[in-house]
């Protein structure tokens, strides 16, 4: 799949909020997530804010992305994928002047077709704003912030595996893998347990809530420094809110 823009964009690894660059702008909510139904009409709004004291312009537009094993998104043309909302998403306003500390209210609406299969879909709405920095590679910067929209429709299975705990590199990293094998959003979040050959618990890693997409791999690493070397048994157990766990264990050899 393409690539949207020729430039870099500075999106933080959950789609939130990147401020970087001048004049970059300020949204709230920082994204949505609601539960709805084949056919449904949904209407939302988002607060811009420029937190400067320069007036600054704002484009606006949808796009799609993904997430990448290591959490970092990837921008993609609108309606690129079976599970984007693009089609369907009406901006109100594709473009503000927003003045020094000044404010504006964006409104959207969402008409979801009535024979959508269940599952969870999304895009996102990206405000691009300030003026953009340039490189010594000449690569451009530009400041924007996402929204991201995520609308489970339906009935939505929440199912995942651990695919892997591993030892690799050097010096070694411990990587875990999540595999989400349903057909809707995860917010996952957990943590990861070592323990020793006589059963004692020696380090605990947690995993802060972090957006997991259908059919999409999640890869978390974690530094055993400062750990003797030994046999661990290494068990991960994972959430996303619901009394439902998800576990793994694994054998690693730490040198």
């Amino acid at each position: 799949m393409k690539r949207l823009f020729p430039y870099l964009i500075l999106l933080s690894g959950a789609l939130a909020q990147s401020n970087l660059g001048a004049g970059a702008v300020q949204i709230a909510p920082a994204n949505a997530l609601v539960q709805t139904a084949p056919g449904a009409h949904l209407v939302g709004q988002i607060q811009l804010t420029n937190p400067t004291r320069s007036p600054v312009a704002v484009q606006v537009f949808v796009a799609d992305f993904v997430l990448l094993p290591n959490g970092r998104p990837e921008i993609l043309p609108p309606a690129s994928l079976s599970t984007s909302l693009g089609h369907w998403i009406r901006l109100g306003q594709p473009a503000f002047q927003l003045g020094p500390l000044g404010q504006a209210v964006l409104h959207y609406s969402v008409e979801l077709p009535r024979d959508l299969k269940p599952g969870t879909y999304w895009s996102a709405i990206v405000f691009r704003s300030g003026t953009p920095q340039v490189l010594g590679n000449g690569v451009r910067i530009v400041a924007q912030v996402a929204f991201p929209l995520y609308l489970d429709v339906g009935q939505v299975e929440h199912q995942g595996t651990i695919s892997g705990i591993f030892l690799q590199g050097s010096p070694p990293q411990i990587f875990l893998s999540f595999q989400n094998t349903g057909n809707g959003y995860y917010l996952l979040s957990g943590r990861l347990e070592l323990r020793n050959a006589q059963g004692a618990l020696v380090k605990t890693f947690s995993i802060a809530p972090t957006a997991s997409l259908p059919g999409e791999l999640r890869v978390f690493t974690f530094d055993p420094k400062g750990l003797p070397a030994g046999t661990y048994l290494a068990t991960a157990i994972m959430n996303d809110g619901t009394p439902d766990l998800i576990a793994g264990e694994a054998t690693l050899q730490i040198p």
